[in-house]
This record gives structure tokens, sequence and C-alpha cells, in this order.
């Protein structure tokens, strides 16, 4: 099911990290807002853990939990979006993890 929000509304996102192999995760990622013709209206850019403890030094297999808060821009249009993550470090696919509904 889709989160409700209205335009300009601040929230926690609460997402898990694991280190899988033997390759360190990014350090930075962008969560985005995508409408339904799959154009990004709002980019925010996070680093993990808020760099406290950097992605090079996880551990394998290890779990972190991880609270971002993220701002919603005022001018934001009432619909159904897509919100998405993605790495900064030029991976061009994005991960959807969950519909987002912004009401008037």
């Amino acid at each position: 099911p889709a989160t409700s929000f209205r335009p300009g509304e601040g929230t926690r996102l609460v997402l898990f990290w694991q280190r899988e192999g033997n390759e360190p995760p990014p350090e930075g990622f962008y969560l985005a807002l995508e409408d339904r013709r799959r154009q990004t209206v709002w980019e925010q850019e996070i680093t993990p853990l808020g760099g406290l403890y950097p992605p090079a030094q996880w551990q394998q297999g290890e779990v972190l939990r991880d609270i971002q808060q993220v701002f919603l821009p005022p001018t934001l249009v009432p619909g159904t979006y897509r919100l998405t993550i993605r790495s900064a470090q030029g991976e061009p696919k994005a991960h959807t993890l969950q519909q987002m509904v912004i009401k008037p």
C-alpha cells in the first residue's frame, strides 16, 4: 500500500543496509520520487548512517539499520509517485522502495 504525504512534509525513512560480496557498497545514494512517466520530480542525496560508519568498514553479512530524514518540496504536485534509491556512483538502475501518494 502507498503511504500518503502532503507537499512540504518531512518524514523519517528507515533503511537496512547489508554488505554482500567482497566489494564495499557505494558511499552515497540518491533517493528520488518518480512520476507515472518515470520522470524524476525530486531527488535527495544520502550517505548511509550519516557517514559515521563508512560502507568500506562494513562486515560481510552485517545488517545495519539507518534512519534518514526526508523533506518533500512544497511545490510537489499531488499524485502517486514511486520512491526509488540508486547509487550515486553511476549505477543507472533505480530500485523501488515504495509508492507514495502526495495529497493536496
